[in-house]
């Protein structure tokens, strides 16, 4: 119909691509010949030419503008529809296999997101001085006192906390007593 405005065509388009798009389950053949009756309607010069009846020389379905429509991306001016028609590999995936390679990635990319920079940290252990200081390795000597030893070999236990007498150690540790203070070192055993 020449007397159609923009608005018309591009609504009835929309409604043939709904319709007719393979991703929706159409042809895409009828995609490619609706893609360039859109294309030729919507330029007002291809228009004016195709109104005064160069229709035939106009709008043409080759098997080239249907490769053509298969990668083509078709945006609605309202922004409510975008067709973006699937790939080769797509078709060929169920659905379902789509949604869970997807959310895989997604998992993925989260968790490496997730974890970044949180291996780069480096731990310093506290020298050993005899000392018990939280993060000390121990091991039980004679009379049941923990003593400072260097982490790199076998150890009793890691300190991780200190206590006074008569207060208690976290939930999870051990008191063992220490000889050079008046409380205990609440470790957890290996």
């Amino acid at each position: 119909m020449s007397s159609a405005s923009s608005e018309d065509i591009h609504a009835a388009y929309k409604r043939l691509a709904r319709r007719a798009h393979p991703d929706a389950g159409g042809d895409a053949r009828l995609m490619a010949a609706i893609n360039e009756a859109h294309r030729v309607l919507s330029d007002p010069g291809r228009r004016a030419r195709y109104d005064a009846g160069e229709r035939g020389a106009v709008v043409t379905s080759t098997p080239s503008s249907a490769r053509a429509a298969e990668t083509d991306v078709f945006h609605d001016s309202d922004d409510d529809v975008d067709f973006v028609p699937m790939a080769a590999w797509q078709r060929r995936l169920p659905m379902w296999a789509i949604l869970v390679l997807g959310s895989l990635f997604t998992v993925f990319l989260f968790t490496a997101y997730a974890t970044s920079g949180k291996g780069t940290t480096t731990t310093t252990l506290p020298p050993v001085d005899g000392q018990l200081v939280v993060g000390s390795c121990v091991h039980q000597a004679e009379g049941g006192f923990v003593e400072e030893i260097g982490c790199g070999g076998r150890r009793d236990g890691v300190v991780m906390a200190l206590v006074r007498v008569g207060e208690r150690c976290p939930a999870g540790t051990e008191g063992m007593g220490r000889r050079d203070a008046d409380g205990y070192a609440c470790i957890t055993r290996n």
